[in-house]
């Protein structure tokens, strides 16, 4: 199985200054802690998308709305969209983190809390714990749906693109 991978996607839309560029205008290895991320998955009668809002403290934002190029179930597009929000950070040398997320089957089962049934969903739940020890600190915390608005709209948008 592919995933989180470039060869899943179909669009990759860049909303802000890329990881990159935002990597190589940090001058502190401090300020590299502090990004504040959400992540989000959708689906729709046009496919599959996920968002992903990265926020600095120093009021750098990274926004990417990603159209999956495959079907996808909307738990698919939920860890899809936190793997992709992770693989970021890690590129940003990132050590603590907090990541935000409106999914509770995702929060859930990363707590232990529910189990995986799933082949499918092993594999993220795998991905999703392999990435996090990435990380000094990691915590993911499930929010109400209201207060993930940013992303949920990113992700609308993305599983709403056109197929190339």
């Amino acid at each position: 199985m592919t995933f989180s991978g470039e060869k899943t996607l179909k669009h990759l839309t860049r909303l802000s200054t890329s990881v990159k560029s935002i990597r190589g205008r940090l001058a502190t290895p401090k300020q590299l802690l502090e990004w504040v991320p959400f992540s989000d998955g959708s689906i729709t009668k046009d496919g599959g998308g996920v968002g992903i809002y990265i926020a600095s403290l120093a009021e750098d934002v990274l926004q990417f709305a990603v159209k999956m190029e495959y079907k996808i179930s909307n738990n698919d597009a939920e860890y899809e969209a936190t793997i992709k929000a992770l693989q970021m950070l890690v590129h940003l040398n990132v050590e603590k983190v907090i990541l935000y997320t409106d999914s509770q089957l995702v929060a859930q089962q990363f707590m232990g809390h529910y189990e995986v049934r799933e082949e499918r969903i092993e594999v993220y739940s795998q991905k999703l714990k392999t990435l996090s020890k990435k990380f000094e600190e990691f915590v993911l915390q499930q929010v109400p749906k209201f207060e993930n608005g940013k992303v949920d709209m990113l992700a609308r948008m993305a599983s709403a693109l056109d197929q190339i």
